[in-house]
C-alpha cells in the first residue's frame, strides 16, 4: 500500500505541475551508440545565437516604434512611453525572451524539441534508447521514469542527455530570477549563490529528482547552474574557471548591440563534461542502485572502450566534476557514487588463490 500511495502521490503532483515544469525525463550515458555520433554543438550555438539576434532585432523595432511617438506625445503619455523604454532596456528582458523562444513547454523544452525533430543528415547524431533498456529500467517505485528516456547526443565533445538543454534553458532561468531577486534584497554574492543553490538542491530531492526517480542527478544540478551563468552572460562579464568571458550584448545609444564585433558562439562555454551523467554520476535511492551497479558493470568495459578513456582517468575527472571550475553547485559529494572506475575494478577477475595465499 505504502508504494501505491508514493504512486499516486507523484502521479498526481506531476500531473498539477505539468504545466510549469519539466518532469522525469532521465537519460543513459552509460549505453553507448553502436557509432560514433556527430558532434551538433555548433549547430546548437547558431541556433541559440540566432535566437538571441532575433530576439535584439525585434526589442529594437519596439524601441524604436516608442521612439518614435515621443516627439509627439504628452507630459503624461511622455512619461509613459519612457516607462517602457526603460523596461525594454532591462537586462532581464532578454533573458526572459530567450526563455519564452527556447526554455518553455513541459516535459522537453522547445530546444530539446527542435534537436529531436531536425534532420541532422546522414551521421547519427540523437541516440534514441528505450527506458527498458537503459541502466535504471522501469523501476515500479518510481514510476515517472516510465515517462521516457532523453536520447543522448554529441555537443563540443561532451555526451549528455537532451533533458540538460532543458535544464539549462528552464531551470537556469529560474535560477536567474531567483539571482536578481536576492540582488534586489541587497543579498550579498556568496549568500545569493548559496540560497539559489539551495533551492534547486532541494528540486532535486524532490519533484525533479529523488522522490520522482529514485535519482539524485548530479549533472542535472550542474547544468542548472552553468545555465544561470549563461543568462547573467548575456549583459554581465562571468568567469568560468581561469576565463573571464564579456558580456554578450550591451545597451548603446537606447539600442541593443552586440557587445563583440564577432560575436562568439554563446553556447559552447557553458557546455562540459559535467552534464555526462557516465563521468559525472548520479546518486540512486536504495530501491533501485543494485541494479544500477549491474548494469553499468555490464556496460563499463565498452564504454571505456568507446571513448577511449582509462579508469583512473574517468576516477580523477568524477572528482573534478563534483564543483562547477572551482564553485559549488549542489553535488551529492562522493560518498555512495558509483563511476565507472568502480565498474571496472569490479570486473577484473580475482586473482589465483594461491598468489592471494603467497600475500
Amino acid at each position: 500500500m505504502r508504494c501505491m500511495y508514493r504512486y499516486l502521490v507523484v502521479i498526481a503532483l506531476a500531473t498539477l505541475w505539468l504545466p510549469a515544469v519539466a518532469v522525469a525525463l532521465e537519460t543513459d550515458q552509460y549505453t553507448v551508440p553502436d557509432e560514433p555520433l556527430a558532434d551538433i554543438g555548433p549547430a546548437i550555438g547558431q541556433h541559440v545565437h540566432q535566437a538571441i539576434e532575433k530576439i535584439v532585432a525585434d526589442l529594437n523595432a519596439q524601441i524604436a516604434a516608442l521612439e518614435a511617438q515621443l516627439p509627439e506625445a504628452s507630459d503624461r503619455q511622455a512619461k509613459r512611453l519612457q516607462k517602457k523604454l526603460a523596461a525594454l532596456r532591462t537586462e532581464r528582458i532578454v533573458a526572459d525572451r530567450l526563455f519564452a523562444k527556447l526554455g518553455k513547454r513541459a516535459i522537453e523544452c522547445e530546444l530539446e524539441l527542435w534537436v529531436r525533430k531536425k534532420d541532422w543528415g546522414e551521421r547519427p547524431a540523437v541516440y534514441e534508447l528505450p527506458v527498458g533498456d537503459s541502466v535504471t529500467g522501469v523501476p515500479l517505485t518510481h514510476l515517472l521514469v516510465a515517462f521516457g528516456n532523453a536520447p543522448t547526443i554529441h555537443t563540443y565533445g561532451v555526451h549528455m542527455g537532451t533533458d540538460k538543454l532543458g535544464h539549462f534553458f528552464q531551470q537556469g532561468h529560474e535560477y536567474y530570477r531567483l539571482y536578481l531577486r536576492h540582488e534586489a534584497q541587497k543579498m550579498n554574492e556568496a549568500d545569493n549563490l548559496a540560497a539559489v543553490i539551495k533551492h534547486g538542491v532541494k528540486q532535486e530531492q524532490g519533484i525533479y529528482g529523488r522522490f520522482a526517480s529514485g535519482i539524485y542527478s548530479n549533472a542535472d544540478l550542474a547544468a542548472d547552474y552553468a545555465g544561470l551563468k549563461f543568462y547573467l552572460n548575456l549583459t554581465r562579464p562571468v568567469q568560468i574557471g581561469h576565463i573571464t568571458h564579456p558580456p554578450l550584448l550591451a545597451v548603446a545609444e537606447g539600442r541593443w548591440r552586440f557587445a563583440q564585433a564577432l560575436p562568439r558562439d554563446p553556447f559552447e562555454p557553458f557546455v562540459s563534461h559535467h552534464f555526462d551523467e557516465a563521468r559525472n554520476p548520479c546518486l540512486y535511492n536504495r530501491s533501485h542502485h543494485n541494479k544500477v551497479r549491474r548494469e553499468i558493470r555490464g556496460r563499463a568495459e565498452r564504454w571505456l572502450a568507446y571513448h577511449q578513456a582509462t579508469p583512473e582517468a574517468v576516477a580523477q575527472q568524477a572528482e573534478a566534476l563534483t564543483t562547477w571550475h572551482g564553485e559549488p553547485y549542489g553535488h551529492s559529494g562522493a560518498e555512495n557514487l558509483y563511476t565507472l572506475a568502480d565498474a571496472h575494478a569490479q570486473n577484473q577477475p580475482a586473482p589465483p588463490a594461491g598468489d592471494v595465499a603467497q600475500k
